[in-house]
């Protein structure tokens, strides 16, 4: 059995798409926190304690994560935002056009070869076909090997 490794150029591309798969956990992971948060038990004043309970330290301490989810989450943002634009600038700046828009639509826009190819009215296999030819356009313009 092969392991079929993928290239340096579409690993740099994909980097738009792996960081928003992560946003899209990280943000699944905050909602399941503020859930936690919100069905903690509310703590009972009318008896006499000495010491904090267990579930307002659990819910401090959940919230103090929730804060810094939430941060991580924004970090995460801006480093997707930064490498968006910093992929759209590369793409476009490419010579032939029919390549910067099928690298713009497989890793900006995320689209399918299936999409892509009813888009730009051709078939499936010439797409694939020039998407290997802008890859390697691509990796020789910004010497990604």
């Amino acid at each position: 059995m092969t392991v079929e490794t993928q290239s340096p150029v579409k690993e740099y591309l994909g980097e738009i798409k792996r960081l928003s798969i992560a946003i899209d956990s990280m943000e699944r992971s905050i909602e399941t926190m503020r859930e936690e948060i919100a069905s903690i038990q509310g703590i009972s004043y009318d008896k006499d304690r000495v010491q904090s309970s267990a579930s307002a330290d659990g819910m401090i301490n959940k919230m103090i994560r929730l804060d810094e989810m939430a941060c991580e989450l924004e970090d995460a943002m801006i480093e997707r935002a930064k490498k968006r634009a910093e992929i759209t600038t590369q793409i476009t700046l490419m010579p032939n056009g029919t390549y910067m828009q099928i690298l713009f639509k497989r890793y900006v826009e995320m689209q399918k070869f299936e999409q892509i190819a009813l888009d730009m009215n051709y078939s499936y296999d010439r797409v694939r076909h020039l998407h290997q030819e802008a890859c390697e356009t691509f990796g020789d313009l910004y010497n990604i090997k």
